[in-house]
């Protein structure tokens, strides 16, 4: 099978809100995400596949520029806490089950496959960890993920 993969990298900030540890991590990453449609290479639906990888392109930037970048991070246990101290603030919440960096890449992984549509999809996501030199890489072929329930986050 053929197919032509879309790269895309964003440098995104990140405030993390760890209250075990008592302190504000500012976090600052490169995101890499890779996106693919069927049928974009060669054949009658190529135009169609390549209009619907645009949308998704759209898509996922906007959200990656506009709302991920300098968002706040922290687990919903914290909510009260972030409401009463950060409300003011213009920032965008980012609310995960947990803080690391597998659950974000996880997280982030559901979300852009959402946003794409159904013909487009995001196969993998690496993100580098600037201020360590340390790299993740996340694939997830089946789309099943092991993130918690809506209602719980």
């Amino acid at each position: 099978m053929k197919s032509l993969r879309l790269h895309k990298m964003h440098k995104v900030e990140l405030l993390y809100v760890d209250n075990d540890k008592r302190i504000l991590d500012q976090k600052k990453y490169e995101i890499e995400y890779t996106l693919y449609t069927e049928g974009t290479v060669k054949g009658e639906q190529s135009l169609s596949g390549a209009i619907s990888q645009n949308k998704a392109f759209q898509k996922i930037n906007y959200l990656m520029e506009s709302i991920i970048h300098k968002s706040i991070v922290y687990t919903p246990t914290q909510i009260p806490l972030m409401e009463k101290f950060f409300s003011d603030y213009d920032n965008n919440f980012l609310v995960l089950p947990d803080l690391s960096e597998a659950t974000l890449l996880e997280s982030l992984h559901s979300k852009l496959n959402a946003l794409a549509g159904e013909t487009t999809f995001v196969d993998f996501i690496n993100m580098k960890d600037s201020s360590q030199n340390i790299g993740y890489s996340y694939i997830n072929d089946d789309m099943d993920y092991d993130l918690p329930a809506d209602n719980y986050w």
